[in-house]
């Protein structure tokens, strides 16, 4: 008997998934590790992830990140757009009201940061740090910072 399969929209990517009901393997990516796991699908939705013992990797292990991923993913106070920090004259460091920017403000202030940080003391001021979770993140940082003329690259395995 076949499971009926609903569509679901994917919030993450443009096109539809096709997911049935029921309990399904897939891999946790919320570090490198990349544990077995088993999310459990009703009503088009997952709704508890756990671990898989069948997995020849994690053998039944999965962290209480990548058991609690669902909660951080539909927790009402996750921020899905920007942030900014606006500070008044004469507030410190730290101090000020946070706004909501746009994508187009945020990447302009993140880049005239890097550009004031790499003119005033140079590209070797710059660091990044970078979990190499999907396996193209640490290349393309490393890319970014060889391009700005610093070494100075931290892939870390579990950011």
């Amino acid at each position: 008997m076949n499971p009926k399969v609903e569509h679901i929209q994917s919030p993450g990517w443009k096109g539809i998934t096709a997911v049935g009901e029921g309990s399904h393997q897939t891999t946790c990516w919320d570090c490198f590790q990349g544990c077995g796991i088993l999310v459990e699908i009703k009503h088009a939705t997952p709704v508890k992830v756990r671990a898989d013992r069948n997995h020849p990797g994690s053998k039944g292990y999965v962290c209480i990140r990548g058991v609690n991923s669902l909660e951080f993913q539909g927790h009402p106070s996750r921020l899905k757009y920007p942030m900014m920090r606006v500070r008044r004259p004469g507030q410190a460091r730290g101090e000020g009201i946070w706004k909501r920017a746009s994508w187009d403000e945020a990447i302009d202030a993140i880049v005239e940061g890097f550009r004031t940080t790499r003119v005033t003391y140079g590209p070797l001021a710059l660091c990044t740090m970078v979990a190499n979770t999907l396996f193209t993140r640490g290349v393309a940082v490393t890319l970014l910072m060889r391009a700005w003329g610093s070494p100075n690259v931290s892939i870390n395995d579990d950011i």
